[in-house]
């Protein structure tokens, strides 16, 4: 079993991934890792398999963590079967994962369908002949099945299992949600650079006008706090039992003394406001200010370091220009520094003299070209 892990991130994210690792790892009382391979679409480092699950709680860009169980070349079916086969698939699985993805390239096994049923068949077998501890198999049932990956390119055949499942993209099941919510690993990433920008003094006050259900407002409040309500496939792991046991620890976090406004035009936006305070933060009321209200006619501004912003696009803006020509003559009257927006590559404008930009991240989200867009008063 090999110590190699890939994290994935927003693709354009990586770095910063990176960055935000270098700063909660030693926190966790963890070494940092010797060794990094950067790509597209994440990083590889070498850690135990401890370090990556209790990495893993507090991680808040990446989008999953996928454990690299064996390397090999790998030309036909049958030999597929039996790398397979031979794998102790009873120290990572108590039973059939929930899953199989498949990734074929310039490679002889070409046919990811075939690939895939060779894969379950092996696996299944193996499991059969060599099953998992009944105690294991019942501890696990509390936990979701983790998904095998297999990837061949250049006829090297990968193995890899998925540690997180949908923990970091689903962790709050009863949360609401509107219309086109930003996806918390962009809200958290966005929360990162202006933590490096404003918030090092422990004072991080941030103003969204257009929250909706306000995940750009709990992604930022919550980046130094483990994932709330979220299971993980690791958790249910064989060998991971003890780690389940063990007393929790205090980690000494950075100390942010944050204020958060919110706000929503939409009276039903500010209901999910309400209640997802409730369910993420139940007992910090006093942090956050919830409100409905249009910020184009706001007179009076919270005294906020900041706006954060994910803007309406597409049909939701009839004229893109004047709506951003309004909101930045909004932006100009408040008392905030700076602004972080998350808008389409579409959507960039020229600035207003009043207005520079200091950082820009190029990234994705559900298939939209978007920038993390960061702008500081002059």
């Amino acid at each position: 079993m090999e110590n190699r892990f890939f994290i994935t991130t927003p693709v354009g994210l990586e770095q910063l991934a990176w960055e935000e690792l270098q700063l909660k790892w030693p926190i966790l009382g963890l070494a940092l890792p010797s060794d990094r391979k950067m790509t597209k679409g994440g990083f590889e480092i070498h850690a135990t398999p401890q370090e990556i699950f209790l990495y893993s709680q507090w991680a808040k860009i990446p989008t999953r963590i996928l454990w690299r169980l064996h390397q090999q070349k790998c030309r036909d079916l049958p030999k597929l079967f039996n790398i397979i086969n031979r794998y102790t698939w009873k120290n990572v699985l108590t039973q059939m994962p929930s899953g199989i993805e498949v990734t074929c390239s310039k490679s002889r096994l070409i046919h990811s369908d075939r690939v895939k049923e060779t894969v379950r068949d092996a696996i299944e077998k193996s499991l059969q002949g060599n099953p998992a501890k009944k105690k294991d198999q019942i501890f696990a049932k509390e936990f979701p099945l983790p998904k095998v990956y297999i990837r061949i390119t250049n006829d090297i055949l990968t193995v890899s299992l998925d540690l997180i499942g949908e923990g970091f993209i689903k962790p709050h099941s009863d949360k609401w949600t509107g219309k086109a919510p930003v996806r918390d690993q962009l809200a958290s990433a966005l929360a990162f650079i202006l933590y490096n920008k404003i918030g090092k003094d422990g004072e991080l006050s941030l103003f969204d006008p257009m929250a909706g259900s306000g995940t750009l407002i709990w992604q930022m409040a919550n980046f130094f706090h483990p994932h709330l309500g979220a299971t993980m496939p690791w958790q249910g792991l064989p060998f991971t039992r003890r780690l389940i046991a063990q007393k929790k620890k205090h980690y000494e976090w950075p100390i942010i003394n944050g204020q958060y406004w919110a706000y929503d035009q939409d009276e039903k936006m500010t209901a999910a406001l309400q209640h997802n305070r409730k369910l993420i933060f139940p007992e910090d009321e006093h942090q956050f200010h919830l409100g409905t209200k249009d910020f184009f006619t706001l007179k009076e501004f919270p005294k906020a370091k900041a706006i954060v912003c994910n803007p309406p696009y597409g049909i939701r803006i009839n004229r893109v220009s004047s709506f951003y020509t309004h909101f930045f003559k909004q932006v100009e009257k408040s008392s905030c520094q700076y602004l972080g927006l998350i808008i389409p590559r579409d959507q960039k404008r020229p600035l207003p003299q009043f207005l520079k930009e200091v950082a820009c991240y190029d990234t994705m989200s559900g298939g939209i070209p978007i920038y993390l867009w960061i702008l500081k008063k002059n």
